[in-house]
Parts: structure tokens; C-alpha cells; sequence
């Protein structure tokens, strides 16, 4: 809120007129007038005064720590665009440093409008661009420091971006190891950084590593909601999920046991004795051919690091030998050929 709007409101809530800030403040009633209607603005050294009349402190007539609603940024953040199209860079620059010195702690309105700039920076010809993008990365370094998290990383991969566009390597891997490594995956900056220095091996394991990750974390999200249809009872979209998590696991090259685990689910929910012994059987399998080691995607990738096969053995052993949802197999004969092999994979690890 503006600083007219504050002495206005505040003024009418506490029953004042401006007859009363006038005489209070040994101004004319003209003057209180002008400040309301965001004409002029009192002087600094009326500022406590008037703070101490209205029963605010300075800050807040000032409008120090206010915090801006998204709404608010975005609408200020269009402006800054129109002015861009409309008047001109300069002109948008001068307006938006404005804007960032009425709202001075809000930095998600800086790190908006800085960003805004420094889009739009590169469409500019090279005396603007010489003239302001050191302020503008001046402006990242800042929020780089900031006490809000988001703002503070979004603001380093600026940075670091910057120093790779430059070929400052030494800069950007600096920039990457202090990074504080939470919500945004730098990996992704890293792969940049490598990729513009021709280190290939290193940018296709990275990339590789993501999609290895994402694949198993996207077959895991249609697992979980089979689970839920199950819970359900809506059997229809079970089956669909758990069909499209196998697909999804298969055109990723997983392994047959991420492969079936939705599927297992449903064979198991709907008492199915024939398919669950199927799936169980693919899914040992699975256990001991894993196509992602000789697959093209993941060409670049140390397996020992996800080599689960010991771990998913014993979990797998385990459920067979104590869940009760699989006793209506227990003592069928394939049902103890599956289990047994479990049992001589273990030997053998």
C-alpha cells in the first residue's frame, strides 16, 4: 500500500481530519490534502511525527516490510512488460527500480521484475546492454543472499548461467558447489556447465541419471495410484494404471519386477491364482535381468550405484513368506518353486 493510501486509511480509523494532521504537524490542510491524494509527499522530518499520530511506526508508513500479494507482482510485473513494448527499456528499467524502492524487502517482486529485465536485456542494443547488465546481475548477487530460499537459489542459477554464458567455468563451478542443494535440482546447471565445456561423458551421465530417476519415480506415482484405485474398489482404472505403469517401466527399459508390481496389486486384489503366480514368476526374473544395465539410454551409468538386486530379493522373500494377502497361493506348488528360488538367489549372493 502506498504511502497516501496508509495516511488516509489510518487517518480515518483513528477519526482524525486533515484539519487535525495539519495542525498537529504545523502544516497547511493543503499540504495533508496533497499527501492523500499521492500529489506530493510529507517531508522526512515529519515522517515520525506523523507516524507517532497515525499509532504506526516508520516502517510502516513507509511500507517497509510489507509484503506484496502474487497478485500484486504480477500485475506490477505486467506493467514493467507493457512499458518495455510500449516506451521503451530505459524507460521500464527506471520505472521498475522505482517500483523495487517502494517495496524494498519484498524479494519476490525484485527477483520478478530483475528477471523481467534481464529477459528482455538481450533484445537491446549493445550500449543498453553494456550499460545494464551489470546491475542487473548486481541485483541477482543480492537476492543470491536473501533469507527466502526460493528467490536466493533461483537467483544463483542466474548467476551461474551467467558465468557459464561467459566462460567463467572456474566462477560457475564455484557458484555450484555452495549451492544449498533443496528444492531446485542443479544437476540440470551442472549438465550445462559440462556440456559447454565439450565434457560430453559427464553431461550424458547426468542426464541419463535424471531420466533413470524420473522413470523409476514416474512408474512408483502409477503404482501408488493403482493402490488407491484398489482401495477403491474401482477395478477398471486399477487395471489401466497398472497396465500403464508396466508400459511406462518397459519403454524406460526397467526391470520386469518394477515392471509388475501394479500388476501384482490387481491379481492379488481380485483373488486371480493363475496371474498372480505369473507375475511372480516374471517378477524373479525381473530380479536378475536388468535391461537398463545394456540399454542405450542409461549408456553412461555406473550401476553398482542402483544395483538393488540383494535388497529387492529380501524385501520380496520376505512378503512371500508372511503377507497374508498371498495365502491364497501359499500352497499351491509353483507358488513354493518361486519362493524356493528366492531362497537359492540369497545362497548364492
Amino acid at each position: 500500500m502506498k504511502i497516501n493510501h496508509i495516511i488516509r486509511e489510518k487517518r480515518k480509523q483513528i477519526g482524525l481530519t486533515q484539519e487535525n494532521i495539519a495542525e498537529y504537524l504545523g502544516v497547511s490542510i493543503p499540504a495533508v490534502s496533497k499527501w492523500e491524494n499521492g500529489t506530493t509527499y510529507p517531508d522526512i522530518t515529519l515522517l515520525p511525527g506523523l507516524a507517532r499520530l497515525l499509532k504506526i511506526d516508520v516502517n510502516e508508513l513507509l511500507s517497509f516490510h510489507e509484503e506484496l500479494s502474487d497478485i500484486e507482482i504480477e500485475r506490477l510485473s505486467k506493467q514493467i512488460i507493457h512499458e518495455i513494448v510500449h516506451s521503451g527499456y530505459v524507460s521500464a528499467y527506471r520505472k521498475a527500480e522505482m517500483i523495487m524502492r517502494e517495496y524494498p524487502n519484498c524479494n519476490k517482486l525484485i527477483y520478478s521484475l530483475t528477471q523481467i529485465l534481464q529477459l528482455h536485456l538481450s533484445m537491446q542494443t549493445d550500449e543498453i546492454q553494456e550499460k545494464y547488465t551489470k546491475q542487473i546481475y548486481s541485483r541477482f548477487t543480492v537476492l543470491a543472499g536473501c533469507a527466502d530460499s526460493e528467490i536466493a537459489e533461483l537467483s544463483l542459477i542466474m548467476l551461474c548461467q551467467k558465468a557459464i554464458e561467459d566462460k567463467d567455468y572456474e566462477e560457475a563451478e564455484q557458484l555450484i558447489e555452495n549451492y544449498p542443494h533443496t528444492s531446485i535440482d542443479i544437476r540440470y546447471i551442472q549438465a550445462n556447465l559440462y556440456l559447454s565445456q565439450n565434457d560430453y561423458d559427464r553431461t550424458y551421465e547426468i542426464y541419463q541419471t535424471l531420466l533413470f530417476e524420473n522413470a523409476n519415480n514416474l512408474v512408483n506415482a502409477l503404482t501408488q495410484l493403482c493402490q488407491m484405485k484398489l482401495t477403491e474398489q474401482n477395478y477398471s482404472d486399477a487395471h489401466v494404471l497398472a497396465n500403464l505403469a508396466c508400459l511406462t517401466a518397459k519403454s524406460f527399459e526397467l526391470n520386469d519386477y518394477i515392471a509388475n508390481t501394479s500388476k501384482l496389486l490387481v491379481a492379488i486384489e481380485m483373488q486371480d491364482k493363475k496371474k498372480t503366480l505369473e507375475i511372480l514368476a516374471q517378477m524373479c526374473s525381473g530380479l536378475k535381468h536388468t535391461p537398463s544395465h545394456q540399454s542405450m539410454l542409461y549408456s553412461h551409468l555406473k550401476f553398482a550405484q542402483y544395483d538393488q538386486y540383494k535388497e529387492y530379493t529380501q524385501i520380496t522373500k520376505a512378503v512371500l513368506q508372511q503377507d497374508k494377502m498371498l495365502d491364497f497361493v501359499r500352497n499351491n506348488p509353483e507358488f513354493q518353486k518361486i519362493l524356493c528360488e528366492f531362497e537359492f538367489e540369497e545362497k548364492i549372493e
